[in-house]
């Protein structure tokens, strides 16, 4: 009975390790491996394919339509979008035919690369750094308010027109008192 077990845990041991090998194979399988990329290249055709050679392309307009028949008043199979990998199975006066898993479709061959398309760089946007907020607990000299609360907070609430920050935004209901 020992053999019986002994034989049967060497059994699962060598399904696990062939198990992790297909495991580890699957990540290598991305569009940028070179041995995938000869795979593709090389044309490989099932039943119901046209026999030419197959290339992987990717999309290079921010949006494609593809349509049912090569030209641009056909209907609109599916819209594709920019870096999408596509197969393309055959070209015809400038026009290339697309497998995809709907229905096969027909792109303009000039929006399709070997290689993505390179994403700009986003500008992000920075507000202006605000201007320097002075507030003056005294009615002389120069003074800013950014707000109501900074002219209570400064002692200088009720502030009136003509005083040193004063400002329209600080009065409500333009009498030329703000603060009030």
């Amino acid at each position: 009975m020992a053999k019986q077990s002994a034989a049967g845990c060497g059994g699962w041991i060598v399904a696990g390790l062939l198990l992790v090998g297909m495991i580890s194979q699957c990540g290598k399988d991305s569009p940028n491996n070179s041995n995938t990329n000869a795979l593709m290249a090389a044309g490989s055709t099932t039943a119901g394919e046209p026999s030419g050679p197959s290339r992987w392309m990717y999309v290079q307009a921010d949006a494609l339509n593809c349509r049912a028949t090569p030209g641009g008043s056909s209907t609109k199979v599916e819209a594709l979008e920019s870096n999408t990998f596509v197969r393309e199975i055959e070209q015809q006066d400038g026009w290339s035919l697309l497998r995809r898993p709907a229905s096969d479709c027909w792109v303009k061959s000039s929006y399709l690369d070997d290689e993505p398309r390179a994403r700009p760089s986003r500008r992000s946007y920075r507000a202006p750094a605000e201007p320097q907020r002075f507030a003056s607990s005294a009615r002389s000299g120069s003074a800013y308010y950014a707000n109501c609360s900074a002219v209570r907070a400064a002692g200088a609430a009720p502030i009136r027109r003509g005083e040193p920050g004063y400002a329209r935004k600080l009065d409500r209901d333009g009498d030329g008192i703000g603060c009030e």
